[in-house]
């Protein structure tokens, strides 16, 4: 299995799959993914809580290692904005290596940040300088080769792309291994003219949410090594859902739902039935 530095580095566009749970690990692993995306909004989602920093990271780490008990793909986790101040970060740093985790992402929002496309909230962004700072720090917070990747957030406060890639300069030069270049435009435009601008070795990671006709190859071409798929399975999940409930609620017989339901048995099959302690052996 190729490691996340290497899927990142071969500006491919690989497509990192938003997760959030083991049973959703699991199931992207067994379709073909190549590498997961541990999503702070589907997580924060499937808590029933805001995507505002209420999560805290020891539920993230627990999270984790459901995932990780769930799949062995590489992952790329979200961390918010740290959570924190850099001796907090150093700290979620530790326990994010302790668990094997591949990478990390952490973006350029004033703590306590906000979802990025919560307009009601506002976008407050730290200082490139100190944001960079914070990126040293957790460079030399860090003991292994786990990625450090640094996530800008200036397409989202309306800032340029010049100053978008002043931003990205100054983190990669602090130690960032990839940045993620986010953006709530409803057209590609504005992260494959950062692609194409690119000039350093770092990969470039984009999350099409709100462009999602955005071509893998045309990414691919431009230069971008991360596309990285946040929400769609959650969101999914949470249509079947509804659908299921509402059905449930109303209908006579739940025998109407089978054919739109996975078996039992694939359920079973796939978290593994419990079969009891093993038998004692006695001899004589």
């Amino acid at each position: 299995m190729r490691s996340l530095r290497e899927l990142l580095s071969a500006t491919n566009a690989v497509r990192l799959v938003g997760v959030y749970d083991g049973l959703s690990a699991n199931l992207a692993d067994q379709m073909g993914a190549q590498a997961l995306w541990a999503s702070g909004l589907c997580i924060s989602a499937s808590k029933a809580l805001p995507d505002s920093e209420v999560v805290t990271y020891e539920t993230l780490v627990r999270r984790l290692e459901d995932i990780q008990r769930g799949s062995r793909l590489p992952l790329l986790a979200d961390v918010n904005a740290g959570f924190g101040d850099w001796n907090v970060f150093g700290h979620v740093i530790a326990l994010m290596e302790k668990r094997g985790v591949d990478g990390i992402a952490v973006e350029d929002k004033a703590f306590p940040r906000h979802n990025s496309f919560d307009e009601g909230s506002g976008q407050r962004l730290e200082e490139p300088e100190a944001f960079a700072a914070k990126v040293e720090h957790a460079v030399r917070a860090r003991s292994g080769d786990m990625m450090l990747v640094a996530r800008t957030e200036g397409f989202i406060a309306g800032e340029s792309l010049e100053r978008v890639r002043a931003r990205a300069h100054l983190y990669c030069d602090a130690g960032a291994d990839a940045v993620i270049v986010h953006s709530k435009s409803r057209e590609p435009g504005e992260v494959l003219a950062f692609a194409r601008a690119w000039r350093r070795p770092n990969p470039v990671i984009v999350i099409p949410t709100t462009y999602p006709q955005l071509s893998f190859k045309v990414a691919a071409d431009a230069g971008i090594g991360g596309v990285i798929c946040a929400n769609q399975l959650l969101r999914a999940s949470m249509q079947a859902v509804e659908d299921c409930a509402a059905r449930l609620v109303t209908a006579d017989t739940i025998g109407g739902l089978e054919d739109s339901l996975a078996p039992l048995s694939s359920l079973l099959d796939l978290v593994g039935a419990f079969e009891g302690p093993p038998a004692v052996r006695r001899d004589g």
